[in-house]
């Protein structure tokens, strides 16, 4: 049996996210958090850069005409939206070398976008600020599934396939093989990288 705490654990790639993150991170949740700093940590990654344009250009804002300023964008999103922002590539590049054997990830990553573009579509309908926080919580909510299949694939495996063939909800099926099940994991996982506690809340629920 195993904790989710030593799964996390096993997987090195893990153990930190970006360093820009942190940086962003550090200035979400500090009182002298600077719109300057943040706009100057993110115009040092042309990808970041151009997704935060893109983003703060699109229909969801309507701004009359075109924002091509960091600065203004920043200003625009907030320090909030920013941070979950970066948070979803630092997630991107971190698990993009992780391909357990045994989780198609072609799919895997289809389902889990899916449910990250209807949370923000219930958070836009329901008149949320912090849509892109909805997002990125869509986008990690199985983040645990990854991880039980990098570290302990056959029982990940085997719980699955039980789950499919009988009416027992999966996480129930993922405790008493694996020891935890992927919301345990998932929500662990944030805990290490200490990203906003509303993070592991909403997965592990």
């Amino acid at each position: 049996m195993h904790s989710a705490q030593e799964l996390v654990s096993q997987i090195e790639a893990l153990t930190s996210l970006p360093t820009v993150y942190e940086r962003v991170r550090e200035q979400l949740e500090s009182p002298e958090g600077s719109v300057f700093e943040v706009a100057r940590l993110v115009s040092a990654d042309p990808a970041l850069t151009a997704r935060l344009l893109r983003l703060v250009n699109s229909a969801m804002y309507g701004h009359r005409g075109e924002i091509d300023n960091v600065v203004r964008a920043v200003q625009i999103l907030g320090l909030q939206q920013v941070h979950d922002l970066v948070l979803a590539m630092s997630l991107h590049a971190v698990f993009a070398g992780i391909r357990p054997a045994q989780l198609d990830m072609n799919r895997f990553w289809r389902d889990s976008v899916l449910c990250a573009l209807a949370s923000r579509s219930i958070a836009q309908h329901a008149g949320a600020v912090a849509v892109e926080r909805s997002f990125v919580m869509g986008l990690l909510a199985d983040i645990g599934h990854l991880v039980l299949f990098q570290t302990a694939p056959e029982l990940a495996a085997e719980a699955r396939t039980i789950a499919e063939q009988g009416d027992e909800p999966l996480h129930l099926i993922e405790r008493r093989i694996v020891g935890c099940d992927f919301a345990e994991v998932g929500a662990t996982l944030m805990d290490q990288w200490r990203v906003p506690r509303a993070f592991a809340e909403a997965i592990g629920a």
